[in-house]
């Protein structure tokens, strides 16, 4: 059975990273960006991968919302969440978690990994722009700009092979 990705962008990130699933995964993938609004038949999925940008210590409001309104659903599934966000320490990555998935669908998930993020300069409103220029100009021995962690999405990635191997 196919897999399904909803993710939600503002900048492009969180797409980037559910191509680089879908393309690494070796299963049929579906992605949907929530952002769209496109209502998301779920029957046909055995496993649905959930994950957004996280802004302001929030995931996107769409990526929320399918979360909200297809939970029951999607605890039938199989699951795995992530984030994009710059955190990189467990405690500010298992908070975010907490914040932004119910505590239901985070023990239900297969996995969740925070998959780091991006900084763009040329973000689409006056506070976007200033927070990223003010992380561009950090200076010192300390490179204060996140960068995507392949790493933690080749560890989603096998996860989910195991999963579906496993239970198939």
């Amino acid at each position: 059975m196919p897999v399904l990705i909803v993710y939600g962008t503002k900048t492009g990130t969180s797409e980037k990273c559910a191509k680089y699933i879908a393309d690494r995964l070796n299963e049929p993938v579906t992605l949907v960006n929530a952002r769209d609004g496109i209502k998301i038949d779920l029957s046909p999925y055995n496993t649905v991968i959930i994950g957004g940008s996280v802004r302001m210590g929030h995931i996107t409001a769409a990526v929320s919302k399918f979360v909200e309104e297809e939970e029951g659903e999607l605890l039938t599934k199989r699951v795995a969440l992530f984030l994009c966000c710059g955190f990189s320490d467990k405690e500010n990555i298992d908070r975010q978690m907490e914040i932004n998935y119910t505590p239901a669908l985070k023990s239900h998930a297969i996995a969740y990994k925070c998959f780091g993020g991006e900084l763009h300069a040329d973000g689409s409103n006056k506070i976007d722009k200033f927070v990223a220029k003010m992380a561009f100009r950090a200076d010192g021995d300390l490179d204060l700009t996140p960068e995507i962690n392949y790493e933690a999405i080749d560890e989603l990635i096998n996860a989910v092979r195991e999963d579906i191997l496993t239970t198939a």
